[in-house]
């Protein structure tokens, strides 16, 4: 069985809002140091007041681009969170499995328009 590590969020980002894409970073990294030892990570958000969809973008989402889907969902437990938070949280997954899956396709719409 794999260890656990329980990771309280507001003691990464030293606060209690959780909306900066450079806090989520810092958080991304130490779930990225587990993976790669396949840890368990639990996330507990329980302290945390404000999420908004950079932070978990560049937290959680970003993973999609390194980790396998089921990989993700044996090993990363979220814990503490408000149900708007979840529902937040499931649209930033879907977007990040929608676009490392057709990442260039996505690049390649984006510079079209641009």
């Amino acid at each position: 069985m794999n260890n656990l590590v329980k990771i309280k969020v507001n003691e990464i980002i030293n606060g209690q809002t959780a909306v900066s894409s450079i806090e989520g970073e810092k958080l991304y990294k130490k779930i990225s140091e587990n993976f790669q030892v396949d840890t368990n990570v639990e996330l507990d958000f329980s302290e945390i007041k404000l999420i908004i969809s950079a932070f978990l973008n560049s937290s959680i989402g970003q993973l999609y681009g390194v980790y396998e889907t089921p990989f993700i969902k044996e090993h990363l437990t979220i814990k503490g969170m408000e149900s708007d938070d979840l529902y937040l949280l499931k649209k930033v997954t879907d977007r990040a499995k929608e676009y490392f899956l057709n990442k260039s396709q996505f690049e390649n719409s984006v510079n079209e328009i641009l």
